[in-house]
């Protein structure tokens, strides 16, 4: 599989998928974001984007060092979209259904998180990519 530093993945996400806004996430930012700590990346290309509902869109996607970080790196990403739903349930029921209706992909050493009204689309491609 192709390793994720290209951002080859990330760029066509956006396009097949017509991602006006985007802002990227780079590999320095996951700590901040979702406690993903550097000495468990490999590379990441993520983005988001304020398109959507009350809440931005979250695109992660992580080549972990290994099967270990993979497994801690999918914990935290599945530890965000529960907090989103939480977060959601309250004011915002289309956040809360796209939040239920997404979910944390891992394939080996790849996690990927798609939390966007085009999450089908982008979790086949990431698939297809690191599969």
């Amino acid at each position: 599989a192709e390793t994720l530093t290209g951002y080859v993945l990330r760029d066509q996400l956006k396009a097949d998928c017509d991602v006006q806004d985007a802002l990227d996430v780079d590999a320095a930012q996951l700590e901040g974001l979702y406690g993903i700590t550097a000495d468990q990346v490999a590379s990441a290309a993520s983005f988001t984007a304020s398109s959507g509902a009350a809440f931005p869109q979250e695109i992660v996607m992580v080549q972990a060092v290994d099967e270990t970080a993979a497994a801690a790196v999918q914990l935290k990403l599945q530890e965000r979209l529960t907090a989103i739903a939480d977060q959601a349930a309250s004011y915002d029921p289309d956040s809360l259904a796209l939040a239920q209706a997404c979910t944390v992909v891992k394939d080996g050493v790849y996690v990927g998180l798609f939390f966007s009204p085009d999450h089908e689309t982008m979790t086949s491609a990431f698939e297809a990519a690191v599969g």
